[in-house]
């Protein structure tokens, strides 16, 4: 992280700005020459979203990790989590995404995007052929704590598919 981190120093030039023309904040002295932060959360959110939407997940997910890791009382950083889960979810990297949203709504339960991580774990489990079981706690729990949302809509409609896809014959 903190050769990338000095990949986008470098690159800004006297300008402030990476190569890429995006804008990026100045850097901060940690005490530690070797590691240089972005010193806005903001600036480093904004970063990954723009990462993220040109599908470019991996590097995202390391920008979000590191908005939670130096700024997890920021005002991004519930959605940090909530995107970090998305781009593990959409690498097909189902257990990280599972702990990301789980970690969302662990240390983030007032945020916004509480009823996503609990739909999108319900997923994210789903997709473990270990964990089918338990992707029907978090559905349940986003139908139970937010009935009117959109989500809830999509975890009843996962929840069947779930069911549905239970083998005939002999219940345990």
């Amino acid at each position: 992280l903190a050769k990338d981190l000095e990949a986008v120093r470098l690159s800004s030039g006297s300008k402030g700005r990476p190569a890429t023309g995006r804008p990026a904040a100045a850097p901060v002295d940690t005490g530690r020459s070797s590691q240089a932060l972005l010193a806005d959360p903001l600036d480093l959110y904004n970063l990954a979203l723009n990462d993220m939407t040109a599908d470019n997940f991996a590097l995202a997910a390391r920008q979000f990790a590191q908005v939670l890791d130096n700024f997890p009382q920021s005002e991004v950083a519930d959605n940090a989590c909530y995107w970090l889960g998305e781009c593990y979810y959409a690498q097909k990297d189902f257990p990280k995404a599972a702990e990301a949203f789980q970690r969302l709504v662990k240390e983030y339960p007032q945020g916004e995007k509480v009823p996503g991580a609990l739909l999108k774990l319900g997923y994210a489990l789903a997709e473990q052929k270990d964990q089918v079981k338990a992707a029907a706690a978090p559905l349940r729990a986003v139908i139970e704590k937010y009935p009117d949302s959109p989500e809830a809509k999509l975890a009843k409609e996962k929840l069947k598919v779930l069911s549905a896809a239970k083998p005939a014959g002999k219940r345990r």
